[in-house]
């Protein structure tokens, strides 16, 4: 079976897109005679890629591919030419943003283009639904979820040395707090601070809140943690190296993703939480669209409603006063990412799925 994969973001980097598509590829070349056409640069400079692989991709498909696998639905205009000029099946992995962009040429011409495309593999329910709400039909629509590394895990003690000496700070006494993924708004880390963290504050609970990402809300959180003077609870770690990373959520006693709804700007799966997981990192997550995919409700963490202050401080200070119940959550988080959501699971599913559009029973 020869695959051309192409790709606007490959690097495995904090983005749940990038290392989906680097999984994916570097696994599927030890399974298949695998082509690779990708781009790890700035997204400004996309214009330039598309030709580019456009180009690459006729090349290469005159060469001779079954099958075309194309990393998210703005390249879908390259998905639509690989099938005409070579009539071979096409998959798009779709993530979640990549088709609710709220933009209207974008909402006109992509999802017209997917509707003649082979297949869609959405790493969400809520992906699925966003694009069988376009009038993609649903039979065109499967369901693999992303996966997440297994790595050796960090001894609690050994990772909390190190935060200490990160941090300047003492934090024996300290429940560490964390969140992971880009600073924008939809990621509701500005709304935990100004709103959930006091109430947990004032009930004489010592927290330290670990935030990890950057983006376009790092000043507004900032500025609350300012104003609020809980610069000895709240640091904002920025971009980390995945050996930092690891160290970080190994240190952690309990993982929240305070997401909020922003139309048009959706969360297609919640990667994080897995990662949180697989370190044996409770997570309490906002119960929204794809998030619900990435919680396996009593063994990975819980959901809880969006936007509800008061119900995210009871839930933070029960699991808090609990530690039994929340270390006995740690240890079967790790256990239930194993048996569903690794990588090589998810690469089995798409294999499965390729050989399927090709009439290979295999």
């Amino acid at each position: 079976m020869k695959v051309l994969f192409v790709t606007r973001k490959f690097p495995p980097s904090i983005g749940g897109m990038q290392r989906l598509s680097y999984h994916l590829i570097t696994q599927m070349k030890h399974r298949v005679e695998a082509s690779a056409i990708t781009w790890g640069g700035s997204q400004r400079l996309l214009p330039f890629f598309m030709p580019y692989a456009l180009g690459k991709s006729i090349c290469i498909g005159m060469q001779g591919i079954d099958l075309a696998h194309i990393g998210d639905p703005v390249l879908a205009p390259i998905g639509w030419s690989i099938r005409k000029l070579f009539a071979v099946p096409v998959v798009v992995t779709v993530h979640g943003l990549d088709i609710t962009f709220p933009m209207g040429v974008y909402q006109w011409l992509i999802p017209r283009l997917l509707r003649d495309l082979d297949r869609l593999v959405c790493i969400s329910g809520a992906a699925r639904g966003a694009c069988v709400a376009r009038d993609i039909p649903a039979e065109k629509c499967d369901v693999i979820p992303p996966g997440v590394a297994l790595s050796p895990v960090i001894p609690r003690d050994t990772a909390r040395q190190w935060l200490v000496q990160e941090l300047g700070q003492e934090l024996r006494r300290s429940w560490v707090l964390l969140t992971v993924g880009r600073l924008v708004p939809r990621k509701g880390v500005a709304w935990f601070v100004e709103f959930v963290l006091p109430r947990v504050l004032r009930a004489g609970i010592d927290v330290c809140y670990l935030v990890v990402g950057s983006g376009s809300d790092e000043r507004r959180v900032q500025t609350i943690v300012d104003r609020q003077d809980m610069g000895r609870h709240v640091h904002l770690l920025g971009r980390v190296s995945n050996d930092v990373l690891d160290h970080i959520y190994a240190a952690a006693d309990l993982f929240v993703m305070p997401n909020l709804p922003i139309p048009g700007d959706m969360e297609g799966f919640g990667l994080v939480a897995l990662e949180a997981a697989a370190h044996g990192v409770p997570v309490l997550a906002a119960d929204l669209e794809g998030i619900r995919d990435a919680i396996v409700p009593g063994h990975t963490g819980r959901l809880l409603q969006s936007g509800n202050a008061d119900v995210w401080a009871r839930s933070v200070l029960e699991w808090l006063d609990c530690p039994s119940e929340l270390h006995g959550m740690a240890r079967q988080a790790r256990a239930a990412v194993e048996e569903r959501f690794t990588w090589t699971r998810m690469v089995d599913a798409y294999e499965v799925l390729f050989r399927e559009l090709l009439g290979d029973s295999r």
